[in-house]
């Protein structure tokens, strides 16, 4: 059973304020929707860009469905059609109008690409489009006049520029996340290699000051791993890479991480302990200066 146009148009304002009461309105653009890019669900002037980004990437709306019928006076009916979508060259080339959309709230077409880019400032800027057109009598010449439209041809420049755009920044965020995940890469190899030294109390290092400062050790344990390993031996061979992480200040760094986490963690440990006892001796050291220190004893169950 078919509804009327009215009531078609009551729904889907229903479904609009069930919408608009939900918290997660962070971009107002709801996906769970049947039709999440449909013009009824927004407003004529979008001003956020992810807002735009979100409707760009759903693509037009170009339904297919069975169209409501509009009655006139006179007692004749028309609705929209789906071919209004492709248009016929003279040379027989069927191109698709990617432009024009279909709201099913509104019942009316429009053009999403002047929704969305057009220059609201132009002196012949027209809103038809925008908020709708339902002259499905002559939508055939309403349509050919805005293809040729400067308004809309502006339109389209812009929409292509975002696309350009678009592109060139997903590759950058690319290669953002992989650099970002080399060096996080890195950097988890030279705090493994680290624990594994300290654990057995190997010294890391001859003196700071001195101005070969990694010992064999360190340095051993990066080369060998360097041999197995493609992210080491690609850091240690790639000459572009002048920081490489193997410095002894970053060798503190990373201990002094180290040894707050687990400072932090034995923290948390005593706290959530139901006993423990503490045990406090000092002495003197070579300079006569008492030295304190504090032992814990806790329970872990």
């Amino acid at each position: 059973m078919k509804l009327k146009r009215e009531e078609q148009v009551n729904k889907y304002r229903g479904s609009l304020d069930s919408f608009v009461k939900k918290k997660s309105l962070n971009l107002g653009f709801n996906i769970h929707h049947e039709y999440p890019t449909d013009r009824f669900y927004f407003e004529e002037n979008i001003q956020n860009i992810a807002i735009k980004k979100c409707i760009m990437s759903y693509g037009p709306r170009r339904l297919k469905i069975v169209f409501p019928i509009t009655k006139r006076e006179d007692g004749s009916s028309y609705h929209f059609s789906s071919y209004y979508y492709e248009q016929t060259l003279k040379s027989g080339v069927i191109v698709p109008r990617l432009w024009l959309c279909y709201s099913v709230g509104l019942d009316c077409v429009y053009c999403e690409t002047c929704w969305l880019f057009a220059n609201r400032h132009y002196s012949y800027f027209q809103k038809a489009w925008i908020n709708g057109v339902n002259d499905w009598l002559n939508l055939t010449n309403k349509i050919t006049t805005h293809e040729k439209s400067l308004q809309h041809i502006e339109a389209s420049k812009t929409r292509a520029l975002w696309k350009q755009n678009e592109t060139i920044d997903k590759i950058s965020e690319r290669q953002y996340s992989e650099e970002a995940l080399f060096w996080r890469n890195v950097l988890e190899r030279i705090i493994k290699i680290i624990i594994f030294l300290t654990t057995g109390n190997t010294a890391l290092r001859g003196h700071e000051h001195k101005q070969k400062c990694n010992s064999e050790h360190f340095d051993g344990e990066v080369r060998l791993l360097a041999e197995y390993d493609p992210i080491i031996n690609q850091l240690l061979n790639d000459e572009k890479k002048k920081v490489k992480y193997f410095s002894w200040k970053v060798q503190n760094e990373v201990i002094e991480l180290l040894a707050t986490n687990i400072r932090n963690y034995i923290c948390d440990e005593i706290r959530n302990s139901q006993c423990f006892s503490i045990i406090m001796d000092s002495t003197q050291d070579i300079v006569k200066l008492y030295q304190v220190s504090v032992v814990i004893w806790y329970v872990v169950i």
